[in-house]
């Protein structure tokens, strides 16, 4: 997983997405380079999820370019960014019916190459995978009788066991309890300091702060802003990206913001 810091991993170049007749961003030029997270926060139905999609190649762009390492997304086969570029999405595992230890499985199948099954590699990152999101006992349970919390850190378990470069997480706290948050968070910032990139959709601006050191804006409007989370995490532009206002609070060295009423 480990690659040069200095050569970017994701980039946009003047990247227009629609969806709908509706823009979700205009000219958007993004470097995300290895060792980095960035946080995407929005108002509900802004276009947070068609962007992460763009940018893993499941959503048709209107115009610009979106570069893996450094050549186009087009240009890569789907076994090639499987391979690479862990993708998760909401309420993906949708009716299966084989094992938590199944599921997680399929996060190796990018790399099988017999049609026989997995081999000891892909059995053993698996394990590691289901002890990183603490389900080790559920890997036999039957997928579809986990809970909403469960089944969201299997399809986690599931991305990591992919072993990827970068990682594309689309609200990948939903339906996590106070403690599986923590944990949650406490993997990514893991895989950050062994050298991943990762983007994710966050609502919770506190994570944001704690976890990401960029994080991406997008308005209803279409514009977006980006930079660091020191520069733009602040009252001014989360009331501007809200559209309502904000109590800012100071605990123990941390900045709350709190929607007012």
């Amino acid at each position: 997983m480990q690659q040069a810091f200095n050569n970017p991993v994701l980039e946009t170049h003047k990247l227009t997405v629609a969806i709908g007749g509706k823009v979700i961003c205009r000219e958007l030029d993004l470097t995300i380079r290895p060792g980095e997270c960035w946080g995407v926060l929005g108002q509900n139905g802004v276009g947070k999820t068609t962007l992460l999609r763009t940018m893993a190649g499941l959503h048709m762009l209107q115009s610009g370019m979106v570069n893996w390492n450094g050549v186009a997304l087009a240009a890569h086969t789907r076994r090639n960014l499987a391979q690479h570029l862990g993708v998760l999405l909401q309420n993906e595992g949708g009716e299966f019916w084989g094992s938590v230890q199944e599921y997680v499985l399929l996060g190796r199948f990018p790399y099988r190459t017999s049609l026989f099954g997995y081999n000891a590699q892909d059995e053993a990152l698996a394990q590691q995978a289901l002890a990183q999101m603490e389900l080790e006992g559920l890997a036999q349970r039957p997928y579809n009788t986990l809970s909403g919390g469960e089944q969201q850190r299997a399809a986690i378990a599931q991305a990591l066991a992919q072993q990827a470069q970068c990682y594309l997480l689309d609200e990948p706290l939903q339906h996590l309890d106070l403690r599986h948050q923590a944990q949650t968070m406490q993997v990514f910032s893991q895989l950050k300091e062994q050298g991943c990139a990762l983007m994710m959709v966050l609502h919770d601006t506190l994570w944001a702060q704690r976890c990401c050191d960029h994080v991406l804006l997008l308005f209803a409007d279409g514009h977006a802003l980006h930079g660091t989370a020191q520069e733009l995490l602040t009252r001014a532009h989360l009331e501007a990206l809200y559209q309502c206002p904000l109590r800012e609070l100071s605990l123990e060295g941390e900045r709350w913001f709190v929607a007012g009423v």
